[in-house]
């Protein structure tokens, strides 16, 4: 799937925020030594901050606090959950930043990590956690996207949540009538 396919299915945003500049992608890649994938990058210069049907927030480092994507968010990641993902999914596991370790991109309402497990060639895998199990997808971001947000993942825990509902891009906090402001 395409951005534009995804975007259109999704809708245009509305007041987005939090837009990442090309600077900050340079800057944030030259600093955790990764290039993110295209279609994650696309998304967020597109609608910024938000949540996703309701349910998923993806991280961003045109925000300020604890979801702005930067190296100290990455250790403070690993410093709280290394040791809790190897103790449930086995030693073998591992987060970024040691290498070829996960890498955190956006959490769901209940806490559920979105992660990608970086490969050299081809795709990176998706794997949704909520650290005493996981979900692996070869899926680029955009059909993963697509499909939770179209009920398409199966059986998934995801979809066992039965949370993703229209719009599929928001600014209101869920459960309320708040906002999400600019930083």
């Amino acid at each position: 799937m395409t951005c534009s396919e995804l975007f259109t299915f999704i809708g245009a945003p509305k007041e987005p925020i939090a837009i990442p500049s090309a600077n900050t992608w340079d800057g944030l890649e030259d600093e955790v030594g990764f290039a993110y994938p295209i279609e994650f990058k696309s998304f967020l210069n597109t609608y910024g901050e938000g949540f996703l049907g309701s349910y998923i927030r993806l991280c961003n480092p045109a925000v300020s606090g604890s979801r702005r994507l930067s190296k100290a968010f990455y250790d403070d990641f690993f410093n709280y959950a290394s040791e809790p993902f190897k103790e449930c999914l086995g030693e073998s596991t591992k987060l970024y930043p040691e290498k070829e370790g996960w890498i955190l991109f956006g959490k769901t309402l209940d806490r559920t990590q979105l992660l990608w497990e970086p490969k050299k060639n081809g795709p990176w895998t998706i794997i949704v956690s909520d650290v005493t199990d996981c979900e692996r997808y070869d899926l680029s971001f955009n059909d993963f996207i697509y499909r939770c947000l179209s009920h398409e993942l199966g059986n998934s825990y995801l979809m066992r949540s039965n949370l993703f509902t229209e719009p599929f891009f928001s600014r209101l906090i869920p459960g309320s009538d708040l906002k999400l402001e600019d930083d």
